[in-house]
């Protein structure tokens, strides 16, 4: 028995369907990709790390977005909604009077490792992300353990990858650091994850 037919959609009916939209979905060529609840954890690592870069970034003539606005890859027909996400540089956007609007040139990627996405995040997304010429950072946190998977572009074809574990480890975001053991600082009790 085969896999069952799915319906697609084009790319511009989810764009119309999107800005609107009660529930977030993602779109993977041609599907719609309802985004689950978080954790707590999840949602306090997103919005720690953003309290800990937003002003130097801005600094430093950066913009910082969080997990409400889309990226398009184009080369892979995909949108996502990344945890978080930083332009260095202009900000390069599709514009639709008639949907919802994606940046399409994202320079440093971050997401919140789940259970239920780690595997996408770490190969189709990106892969997918690595289509966008300006997307050179990836940060993949994992929240049950002090430990952030970093994907760094040498060149066009060749990345290197480096595990920070220590409490001391800094997460370089190009013009502003991050210490590892200031990103786990949540002061959450054992029930609250």
């Amino acid at each position: 028995m085969g896999s069952p037919v799915r319906n697609r959609i084009p790319i511009e009916d989810y764009f119309i369907h999107e800005k609107d939209a009660f529930i977030k979905s993602e779109y993977h060529n041609g599907e719609i990709i309802a985004m689950g609840g978080t954790t707590t954890k999840h949602d306090l690592m997103v919005n720690h790390l953003i309290a800990q870069l937003l002003y130097c970034l801005k600094k430093k003539g950066y913009k910082l977005f969080s997990k409400d606005v889309l990226v398009h890859a184009p080369a892979c027909n995909r949108v996502f909604y990344p945890d978080i996400f930083i332009v260095c540089g202009k900000i390069l956007k599709e514009k639709r009077p008639w949907g919802a609007s994606a940046v399409l040139n994202p320079s440093i990627v971050v997401e919140v490792l789940s259970e239920s996405t780690q595997e996408f995040d770490r190969t189709e997304k990106f892969d997918c992300y690595k289509t966008i010429a300006e997307f050179r950072k990836y940060f993949l946190v994992y929240q049950h353990e002090l430990k952030v998977e970093v994907h760094e572009k040498i060149s066009p074809n060749q990345w290197l990858e480096t595990t920070l574990s220590q409490e001391n480890d800094v997460l370089d975001f190009d013009a502003c650091e991050v210490i590892l053991k200031d990103l786990y600082d949540l002061d959450l009790e054992e029930d609250e994850v």
